[in-house]
């Protein structure tokens, strides 16, 4: 799984990219739902049939999964979880994306708007 450094506190955050030439489609789960959980979801089943049409990444939140788990509580602020995101697509050169998020994850999307 590669990863992504928040530049505002350095937190790595672990994503997969599914690849592919369609529209970036970034999937935050819930906030305790890892990568692979946040693959079999019915969301994520819902969109392998168009899968030529979407290049979909999967993140890890901060504090899950395989990204870094901060211990103080200001790490989780939602700027820096807005900046986790960006970092992501700053890796994969990705200048905009659809977001999907389920549970927390559509709280991020929130924040992100």
């Amino acid at each position: 799984m590669p990863d992504a450094t928040n530049p505002l506190d350095g937190t790595r955050i672990s994503f997969e990219d599914d690849g592919g030439a369609g529209a970036p489609v970034v999937i935050h789960g819930g906030f305790l739902d890892p990568v692979p959980l946040v693959r079999r979801s019915p969301l994520a089943e819902a969109l392998r049939p168009f899968a030529e049409e979407f290049r979909t990444v999967f993140v890890d939140h901060r504090g899950h999964g395989r990204s870094d788990k901060p211990h103080e509580v200001a790490a989780y602020a939602m700027p820096l979880r807005v900046a986790d995101a960006v970092s992501v697509l700053d890796v994969l050169d990705i200048e905009s994306a659809h977001f999907v998020g389920m549970s927390w994850g559509a709280r991020l999307g929130y924040g992100i708007g």
